[in-house]
This record gives C-alpha cells, structure tokens and sequence, in this order.
C-alpha cells in the first residue's frame, strides 16, 4: 500500500495507492479502482442471525455463474463463516466474513443469483451477517467494492456502511 498524495513507491509487482496517484505507466497496469467501507456491528446485534451455510458445492455454483469475479471461494482459510439466503431451497444470496493476516475482519464475495437481483436480499444478508458478527464478538467489519459497482456501494451505504478510502491497484508489467 502507498497512501496519500505522493507517497514512496518501493518496488513490488502489485501496488495499491491512494486513489489519483501517478504511476509510471510504462512500469505499472492498472488493475482496478477500490472503495473501502467500514462499519460497527454493536447497532446489529438484535437483527436476525444470518444462515451460516456449509454448502460449498452451492456457494461456488452461485459464485462461477453470477459473481465469477469473486476474491473468496469455499475453501479458503480467512473465511470465518459463509451467510445464505434461499428462496424454496435454491441459494439465492451468498457472502462470506474473513478475518485477514492483519487481524481485520472483511466481508468478502457477497454474490445475489441475477434473477433475484435489485430485491433488496444482499442488505438482509449483509445485515443478518452483522448480527451474527456482533454476536461471535466481532466489533467492526469492513468491505472492498469495485469503484464502478454503483449497485453495490448504494446497497452498502443502505446498511449503513461509510466509505473511508479510494484506491487503485496496479501490477508490474516487466520484470526487470
């Protein structure tokens, strides 16, 4: 990470920086542009506790054909827990809590089957997922969203997510 207006770029293959920082582009890619979120769970406490699933074949279903971008897949050894939604008993909603090196917990490849987008379940799971957060002693959560993810981001900030950080990653393009 290089953060703030012109930070000390040491040499990496991938770099994450602030958001606007000037990378020699004949050194770097651009890969993606980042919004970071941040909320308190303690105000979610008393919400309905999220599904925790154990459906692996379903979760990385949903994954490849609706979210195939996904950070996060079953399997991986950050996940604390995987949340579900179904309607009958087709997985509708999915969404993982992880807990990072750093020690930070994310919320991670919050995924909703295309069918059953813009229904408002990704804020019911994520909320659900709060609650169950808070009562596991989790106190803060936070998330990363493609920049140009305008659904996402609204659904977040519905929650009640605050945005505390913009950025962009780049991968090295030669090797020297």
């Amino acid at each position: 990470m290089a953060l703030g207006k012109n930070p000390i770029l040491l040499p990496a293959d991938r770099i994450a920086t602030s958001r606007g920082v000037v990378m020699d582009r004949d050194l770097y890619k651009h890969r993606a542009d980042w919004d970071f979120y941040s909320i308190d769970t303690d105000q979610f406490k008393d919400f309905a506790l999220a599904t925790e699933s154990k459906d692996d074949v379903a979760i990385k279903r949903l994954l490849e054909e609706h979210a195939p971008n996904s950070s996060v897949w079953p399997g991986n050894e950050e996940v604390i827990f995987w949340g579900e939604l179904r309607e009958e008993l087709m997985l509708v909603a999915t969404g993982t809590l992880v807990r990072w090196r750093t020690g930070e917990v994310m919320f991670a490849s919050i995924a909703t089957h295309t069918n059953f987008r813009g229904k408002g379940l990704a804020q019911t799971l994520v909320k659900q997922m709060l609650s169950s957060a808070a009562n596991k002693g989790i106190g803060h959560v936070g998330l990363g969203v493609f920049a140009g993810n305008i659904a996402a981001k609204k659904a977040y900030e519905k929650v009640g997510f605050k945005l505390i950080g913009e950025f962009s990653s780049y991968q090295l393009t030669t090797i020297a």
